[in-house]
């Protein structure tokens, strides 16, 4: 949270802006996981402690953060976007990266 904050008041200082991305996991979100995708749900976090990830998650939702959520960016997707419980497959990174240059288009 402190590097988060201190990177945002930096940014703001110098007029550039900053923006805070959370990142799709395989524990968040309401997507229909493919049968992989469950198992690495079941099997542990290759990313860090979802439970972590939320109290971050919500900490920096308390702040006045430029904050862009895309943990729920796959709920419409059947199709396998994880090669574990948190890192993405190219389908998964290219559905990511069309978000984030849309959000930094759009401002």
């Amino acid at each position: 949270k402190f590097i988060h904050e201190n990177v945002n008041n930096f940014c703001l200082s110098n007029d550039i802006k900053f923006f805070h991305f959370f990142q799709p996991l395989v524990f968040f979100g309401e997507k229909k996981l493919t049968i992989d995708e469950n198992i690495w749900k079941k099997n542990g976090y290759s990313s860090g402690d979802p439970e972590i990830f939320a109290k971050f998650y919500n900490s920096l939702k308390k702040e006045e953060l430029n904050i862009k959520d895309l943990t729920d960016i796959f709920n419409q997707e059947t199709r396998q976007t994880y090669i574990d419980s948190g890192h993405l497959n190219i389908l998964g990174n290219n559905l990511v990266a069309k978000k984030i240059a849309k959000i930094i288009s759009d401002c």
